[in-house]
C-alpha cells in the first residue's frame, strides 16, 4: 500500500471514530438552564446513536450508547422552543431508525429511556 493511500485511510478512520461520540458520563458538565436531561440504558444488541428531533425537523445528535451500556446527555434548550421534541434511536451500521415513544419533552424535563432488546418494546418516562 502506498504512503498516500495509507495516509488517506488513517485520516478516514480518524474522522469516522470522531463521529461516534459516546453520551457524556454522569459527573461531566451538567445541563444548562432550560435543557432537558436524558438518561439512557441500552439493552439492545447493538450500539445506538440517540437523536433529539424537533417538530420542525431540526435534529441534534445526543451521542451513542454501547450495547449493555448507560449514558446521560442533555437536550439543548434551543430545540425545546416548540412542543413535540421526540427521541430517535438509530443503530450504528445497517438498520432502521426508531422514533421512541416518549411523552412531550419540555424545558427542565428528565427523561429515563430504557432501550429493550426488541426496540419496539422500549420504555420511556418523562418527569
Amino acid at each position: 500500500m502506498s504512503r498516500v493511500r495509507l495516509h488517506q485511510l488513517l485520516i478516514g478512520m480518524a474522522l469516522a471514530m470522531g463521529a461516534c461520540t459516546p453520551l457524556p458520563r454522569s459527573g461531566s458538565a451538567g445541563p444548562r438552564a432550560g435543557d432537558a436531561t436524558v438518561a439512557v440504558q441500552n439493552n439492545f444488541a447493538e450500539t445506538l446513536a440517540i437523536y433529539a428531533v424537533s417538530t420542525g425537523g431540526a435534529s441534534f445528535r445526543l451521542g451513542t450508547v454501547a450495547s449493555a451500556g448507560r449514558g446521560t446527555a442533555s437536550v439543548p434548550g434551543m430545540l425545546l422552543t416548540k412542543p413535540g421534541v421526540r427521541l430517535v434511536a438509530r443503530p450504528i451500521g445497517p438498520g432502521r431508525a426508531l422514533s421512541l415513544p416518549c411523552a412531550p419533552i419540555v424545558h427542565g424535563s428528565t427523561v429515563d429511556l430504557v432501550l429493550d432488546r426488541n426496540l419496539a418494546l422500549t420504555n420511556c418516562w418523562v418527569r
